[in-house]
């Protein structure tokens, strides 16, 4: 189960979402042309598997390609609970970020800087 908020633009899944449920809302969300880019954003439960998540996660952005698809900012929050997790991902050229203000920072950083490639480029 998720709520789809619009106009705001965000899916929210429910706290009993097991490692499946996280990976084809991503799946999902990626997959909608009105996405431009993604934020996503989980405080894992302890009774979802943190490897296993990381493995899906991994297996849906790299293995099969979903990471070149649109920018993904992944913030998988709980300290050094999660750290198995977020250490898999990294190790798997998938960058992690431990709250969401740096997700937001880390995208601001990328608009900037395509911003400034069109420019040196000439394009409007």
């Amino acid at each position: 189960m998720a709520n789809v908020c619009s106009p705001e633009g965000y899916a929210d899944i429910t706290a009993a979402a097991n490692v499946y449920h996280h990976v084809e809302s991503l799946r999902t969300v990626m997959d909608d042309d009105g996405v431009d880019s993604v934020i996503f954003i989980t405080v894992v439960p302890t009774f979802l598997p943190r490897k296993e998540l990381a493995e899906g996660l991994v297996k849906l952005l790299k293995n099969e390609g979903y990471a070149k698809k649109k920018p993904v900012y992944i913030c998988i929050m709980a300290g050094n609970y999660v750290w198995e997790c977020r250490k898999i991902l990294e190790e798997n050229g998938i960058r992690t970020y431990n709250t969401p203000a740096h997700c937001v920072k880390a995208a601001a950083h990328m608009v900037e800087y395509k911003w400034f490639l069109d420019s040196v480029r000439g394009v409007e």
